[in-house]
């Protein structure tokens, strides 16, 4: 798994704004974006002080499909919100730590792939796609209760920032 860590500096009297706007426009189109896992918002409570997020993404290479082909209108939707450029940078996400994690990570592989090999082959239906993409949505899930209950760990979208 990879993660990509963005920093920028909000502008303060647009914070609310910002935050409706990226649960509204903004986690939507990640949601739909294959590979994409958790987004991970960290808001400054100072003003002039930098949000960090953290996107967390199965695979580097759909992740850069992301880069290349939709964050360029992303980044262009969330500039009227942002004091600076975004910065970023990358991370390999370790799972070895857990053999459970790894099933789940592993799985996450094999869904992408199964994706991509009926896509190459011309047969990624509408309908075949919403099956992966649910499996994809019950294998996150499962693994995002499993890290909450054996890590201690948290992940919500439900106070989504930047992506």
């Amino acid at each position: 798994m990879f993660a990509r860590v963005l920093e920028f500096i909000p502008r303060p009297e647009k914070k609310e704004e910002f935050i409706d706007f990226v649960k509204r426009e903004v986690l939507p189109i990640l949601k739909k974006q294959p590979g994409f896992l958790e987004i991970l918002p960290l808001i400054p409570e100072l003003e002039n002080e930098r949000a960090i997020t953290i996107c967390v993404w199965t695979e580097r290479e759909l992740l850069e499909r992301y880069e290349d082909e939709v964050f360029p209108m992303v980044e262009e939707m969330l500039k009227p919100y942002l004091k600076t450029p975004i910065f970023f940078r990358y991370y390999t996400l370790e799972t070895d730590l857990c053999r459970r994690c790894e099933r789940y990570e592993n799985n996450q592989k094999v869904l992408h792939k199964r994706r991509m090999n009926l896509w190459r082959r011309g047969e990624l239906t509408d309908a075949v796609s919403e099956k992966l993409a649910a499996d994809e949505q019950r294998v996150a899930g499962e693994w995002k209760a499993h890290q909450a209950s054996a890590h201690g760990q948290t992940l919500s979208t439900s106070k989504a920032s930047a992506a």
